[in-house]
């Protein structure tokens, strides 16, 4: 009996939430339908170990400095690298029953797969508006949409804007909601942590997370600690975020402002780390700032860890997660309104343990097994 076999195509293998999650998919692809993997990614990451396990790996774009000094040559003479994408594919063609597609962004190697591979391909679309439209040409996001027989909207936000802004069928798109899976142990103990980064027992602690973007609204996280301090300044509240790289010009640029600011003392900008889950645990209540998200991840593992979560209207699927029994939708941008609920929160104890208990039972509705299972539905759909 053939065993099938699909080729899967990310953008890369770094700690965020869609990389992650393609990962999961794929473990359960391979481990519960016996498939083949094979990946293309764009580049590397702190996960390309973790996909190595799963899968034959092919990186699309290598650094420059990454090549050995003949290729460099032999691509100036023969266009080496267009022929080893080639070579790549051709050995692979006969092996793959199905192409999956887990971003909107990566049209141009969709248009070199199906050059050579001629199978149907399914994409994921975990982006909305703004990123579509960074991605517009150099990503070829419309040869995306048309080239592919289905695509896995990851909210109904997503598939909203899949309609009205790029005219794809109603007919062609599936919503299959993001996932996580069950949290990772603790590795740290949670006062000596809260003791390392200057937390005492008695503050309150406003988490956030995400890369240091404007999309993700780090800049938020900071203008919201800045009026706390106006409107409460006796108040414990302390605020961790838990993202970005470290040393990088975003990261300088944060730790400046929040010197600028006054609030060295009251916030904290932890950089990128693997085991993230470490850190929910010191926080309680999670404040989602992003200005634009498909259906963040970080609001399913925050919840996992019975975290409250404020978020802004407007912002994306963040809306279809939360709700009044897990926490508070905030008018977009109305630092003022997350202030007070801050406080509430603080000031309430029955409240917040209420929307603790709401959040951690909802999040075990976003289980991996339940979305693997209706994204291989999909799949099995197209295929037939």
């Amino acid at each position: 009996m053939h065993q099938k076999s699909i080729l899967i195509i990310g953008h890369e293998a770094s700690l965020s939430g869609a990389p992650k999650s393609l990962l999961y998919f794929a473990k359960w692809l391979k481990t519960n339908k016996q498939y083949t993997i094979y990946f293309i990614l764009q580049r590397g990451g702190e996960l390309l170990d973790e996909y190595e396990k799963i899968g034959s790996v092919f990186i699309w774009n290598r650094n420059y400095e990454d090549k050995k000094l003949l290729e460099r040559l032999l691509n100036r003479l023969y266009d080496y690298e267009q022929k080893r994408k080639e070579k790549f594919l051709f050995g692979i063609k006969n092996e793959i029953d199905t192409i999956y597609c887990n971003t909107c962004t990566n049209g141009e190697i969709i248009e070199s797969v199906k050059n050579i591979i001629s199978k149907p391909l399914i994409t994921r679309i975990p982006e909305l508006e703004y990123v579509i439209r960074l991605f517009k040409t150099l990503g070829k996001v419309k040869n995306t949409f048309e080239q592919s027989d289905a695509i896995i909207a990851v909210a109904e936000a997503v598939k909203t804007n899949l309609i009205a802004n790029h005219q794809v069928p109603a007919s062609k798109i599936h919503v299959c909601y993001g996932a996580i899976p069950p949290p990772k142990p603790i590795s740290q103990n949670k006062s000596s942590l809260k003791k390392s980064l200057g937390i005492s027992e008695h503050d309150f602690v406003i988490g956030g997370c995400g890369s240091l973007i404007w999309r993700k609204g780090y800049d938020l996280f900071i203008q919201t600690a800045k009026l706390a301090k106006d409107l409460h300044p006796t108040a414990n509240f302390k605020f961790l975020w838990v993202g970005g790289k470290e040393n990088s010009n975003a990261m300088l640029e944060a730790q400046r402002e929040l010197e600028l600011l006054e609030l060295v003392d009251r916030v904290i900008f932890q950089p990128s780390i693997p085991n993230v889950e470490d850190y929910y645990q010191l926080m309680d209540v999670f404040f989602m700032t992003s200005r634009e998200d498909p259906f963040p991840l970080v609001n399913l593992e925050a919840a996992s860890f019975g975290l409250p979560i404020i978020c802004f209207d407007k912002s994306g699927g963040s809306t279809e997660f939360v709700n009044e029994e897990i926490g508070f939708v905030a008018p977009y941008e109305d630092l003022e309104f997350v202030v007070d609920k801050i406080s509430l929160l603080n000031e309430n104890s029955s409240l917040l343990q209420n929307l603790s208990i709401g959040a951690k039972e909802k999040s075990k509705q976003f289980n991996m097994e339940k979305s693997a299972n209706e994204i291989f539905g999909v799949i099995q759909k197209i295929i037939k």
